[in-house]
């Protein structure tokens, strides 16, 4: 069929129209879909920023946690038990503390304290000591009366720290109590000049389990002796 010069322009006209709003349509998306990016970045990287400082953010979380050094260090406090009294002989081993006396008395390391005691002291030469206290644990029997026991493990105690010496035996001198124990005590002299003096406790902690001290000086030095009874008169329980 033919068409009319009219016509023909009729139609291109219509079609460059059509172009044209189609054109003007997708610039128009475009234009939206920009701004609505400007809109949403600002928003997002606003968001972003809240999360990352506000009042439950992860900086105040870290911020929070423990610092390890601290943390290390109140532990430490924690475990660190009280200080002893300087000059105090503190013994876990047997159970009992005492005053160590004087100035020329010196307790002895752990790695040095002779077998069948858990602590030692010595005055004067720790190879030749004038005199020794010492401290230690020992089983009781449920038979055995605590003044039996306590003069028998007064001599074993007295002869595994003196062996092989020509000394007088030890006396019993009676019972008393520390702090609620009862406590079996012996002797050997009564101190006199130049005489060797020891004396002995043996406190029972319980039914099968006891703790002595046993102290002794071979050169009969009074002041010694004085020593050694003022750190058994200081005697009490851990």
């Amino acid at each position: 069929m033919n068409t009319s010069p009219e016509d023909s322009a009729r139609e291109r006209a219509e079609l460059k129209d059509s172009e044209e709003h189609s054109k003007a349509a997708e610039r128009g998306k475009f234009t939206v879909t920009v701004a609505v990016a400007f809109v949403l970045v600002p928003a997002t990287v606003a968001g972003l920023g809240w999360f990352l400082y506000d009042g439950g953010s992860v900086s105040e979380l870290t911020s929070t946690e423990a610092d390890p050094e601290e943390a290390s260090s109140a532990q430490t406090h924690q475990d660190v038990d009280p200080p002893t009294p300087e000059g105090t002989v503190a013994d876990p081993g047997s159970g009992l503390s005492y005053e160590l006396p004087g100035e020329h008395w010196q307790r002895l390391g752990d790695d040095e304290v002779p077998h069948g005691y858990s602590s030692y002291a010595v005055h004067g030469s720790v190879d030749d000591p004038e005199a020794i206290i010492a401290t230690g644990a020992e089983t009781l029997g449920t038979v055995e009366p605590l003044s039996t026991t306590g003069l028998r493990v007064a001599t074993d105690s007295l002869n595994q720290a003196v062996p092989d010496a020509d000394l007088p035996e030890m006396k019993a001198l009676g019972e008393s109590r520390i702090d609620g124990h009862p406590v079996f005590e012996a002797a050997m002299s009564n101190g006199e000049e130049g005489k060797p003096y020891g004396r002995f406790l043996l406190v029972e902690l319980t039914d099968d389990h006891g703790a002595f001290v046993l102290g002794f000086t071979t050169g009969g030095d009074e002041a010694i002796s004085a020593d050694i009874d003022a750190a058994l008169d200081s005697i009490g329980t851990l």
